[in-house]
């Protein structure tokens, strides 16, 4: 999983005073998507990474899952956090692989 594979946008729904913010990451053959907003997440299998298709299936709650074999793997919050980053950083790591080595890295220099 890398870059090319997120997907952000803002549907401009008033849920919040941010909006409706979405961020999306294609995986296992389908999109895991999480609505920053309302705090929900979701797996859709078979579904493209593009706002109208997700966003489809997401208000008409067509076949969303809680699971994957990636979300099994690399964890649901390490998913969210990944798409959450600014990419735009050249510092920002560009896999989730990556992701994750930094995060327990940074985490094992903690002191107690």
């Amino acid at each position: 999983m890398n870059l090319k594979n997120i997907l952000k946008f803002n549907t401009g729904r008033s849920y919040t005073a941010h909006g409706q913010r979405i961020a999306a990451i294609a995986v296992d053959g389908g999109v895991f998507m999480n609505d920053q907003d309302r705090g929900l997440d979701y797996f859709f299998p078979d579904c493209n990474l593009s706002q109208n298709e997700i966003m489809r299936r997401y208000d008409n709650n067509d076949r969303g899952q809680y699971s994957s074999p990636s979300i099994n793997k690399f964890g649901k919050w390490h998913l969210i956090m990944f798409m959450e980053l600014d990419h735009s950083l050249p510092e920002t790591p560009r896999t989730i692989e990556q992701f994750i080595e930094a995060a327990a890295m940074a985490e094992a220099m903690q002191v107690p």
